[in-house]
């Protein structure tokens, strides 16, 4: 039972992860790909983002 509840924590871990890494992405794909024909692929990520809606729509600054 203990193997099992470690397992589940770490899903929802690396579910936390891979979200703030795309969020981490996004951000920068707004920043740096206006310049660099990244408008298309930016837009289309935004538009996946858009349709979450709540806690998981939330604007990240990239570090730096």
């Amino acid at each position: 039972m203990r193997l099992l509840g470690r397992c589940d924590d770490t899903e929802l871990a690396l579910g936390s992860d891979v979200m703030s890494t795309a969020l981490e992405g996004y951000a920068l794909l707004k920043v740096l790909g206006k310049g660099s024909g990244l408008e298309e692929l930016r837009q289309g990520i935004g538009a996946r983002f858009a349709r979450q809606g709540g806690a998981g729509a939330r604007e990240v600054t990239p570090a730096g």
